[in-house]
């Protein structure tokens, strides 16, 4: 599921069972879900009582949530392709973040900070860059990595922002706002690029 929404170019992250058993219902206690759309649960029947009243108020504020079905063979490469279209009909389309450009292995991931005050776009090359040292079998040549240029972010958003900087380089960004739409363009990264978008002060 997980590469599959890669694939697709969507903004996916991984929830551990420590968010999935914070509702925010407790006086202090962090929602969290917060800042999701849709959420996976590849074994459903197998959330504990507090997992599933989490669910259940995700789903009750509009929440996505997508149930591992027993047809879905992910192994199986004669059957993957189709399990991969249904899964993604159930996701739906509603993207609040769309990635274009760059290469067609890269994937990225959106968070918010507690406070919402900030929103941070990760995109990232492929991972096969990376090397692990400690591995004891004989490893592939290290891939070789290019610059990455032309890479379009695009968020919907409420109102515009204070500004938008790309933190690695320490460069502030020109961006578009219209419509709704906050448009800009990552300057030329290698392995990654990380970008806050800061929210304006209301009085």
């Amino acid at each position: 599921a997980y590469e599959t929404l890669k694939r697709d170019r969507r903004g996916v992250g991984i929830v551990n069972d420590l968010q999935l058993s914070e509702d925010g219902e407790a006086e202090g206690e962090k929602d969290g879900l917060a800042g999701y759309r849709v959420l996976y649960l590849p074994n459903p029947d197998e959330l504990t009582t507090a997992q599933q009243r989490t669910v259940e108020r995700f789903e009750k504020r509009g929440g996505v949530v997508v149930r591992h079905e027993a047809g879905w063979v992910w192994h199986v490469a004669s059957k993957v392709e189709g399990v991969r279209r249904d899964f993604l009909s159930k996701v739906g389309d509603g993207r609040e973040v769309e990635v274009v450009g760059g290469p067609a292995d890269s994937h990225f991931s959106v968070y918010e900070s507690e406070d919402g005050k900030r929103t941070m776009v990760a995109v990232c090359q492929n991972y096969g860059w990376i090397r692990n040292v400690g591995y004891s079998r004989k490893q592939a040549a290290d891939p070789e990595l290019k610059a990455v240029a032309g890479v379009q972010v695009r968020l919907k958003r409420d109102a515009e922002p204070k500004r938008v900087v790309e933190t690695i380089q320490g460069k502030l960004l020109d961006y578009e706002y219209k419509n709704g739409v906050l448009s800009f363009e990552l300057p030329v990264y290698m392995e990654m690029s990380f970008v806050v978008v800061e929210e304006k002060e209301v009085d």
